[in-house]
């Protein structure tokens, strides 16, 4: 919800220029995520910062440190947030997920991630490649695939 006060663009654009502003890549971010758009909830902030600042946001403690899952999946292990996600849902505690190992493919000789994969041979979504790779594609086939445009009539 927007203020009354920020009902005029002009006097939204004003404060939003006061504000203290560290860096280039910011957003304006709410303090208290319950709160309103208004005078004194609101601050530059990094997008990381700001997706922190989401009512959905899963914390984690982890060796003492209290930290959103999406930094522990960073900080402290190889495998993708999904996959934490998930083991975390099957019971799995965050120290056996730290050993958790990624899935590797061999490809032309070399051992890699899909992901991987998909970045250094693949011209297709990493999306895409997962659809195929469902459907039982080779890695040769799918490292052939081509993206599919619509043509303009």
């Amino acid at each position: 919800m927007v203020s009354k006060e920020f009902s005029s663009f002009n006097n939204y654009d004003n404060y939003i220029k006061s504000l203290p502003r560290k860096g280039d890549e910011v957003q304006i971010d709410r303090i208290d995520n319950d709160g309103h758009y208004e005078r004194g909830n609101l601050r530059w902030s990094t997008i990381s910062n700001n997706c922190i600042n989401r009512s959905t946001t899963i914390f984690v403690l982890f060796k003492g440190e209290e930290m959103c899952l999406s930094q522990f999946t960073e900080r402290h292990t190889r495998v993708s947030f999904g996959c934490v996600k998930s083991n975390m849902g099957k019971g799995m505690s965050l120290e056996e997920i730290t050993n958790l190992k990624p899935k590797t493919i061999v490809f032309c000789g070399l051992e890699m991630t899909f992901k991987s994969f998909v970045k250094n041979y693949c011209k297709i979504s990493l999306r895409t490649a997962h659809r195929l790779k469902s459907k039982n594609l080779s890695l040769e086939e799918i490292a052939k695939h081509e993206i599919r445009r619509k043509k303009c009539v």
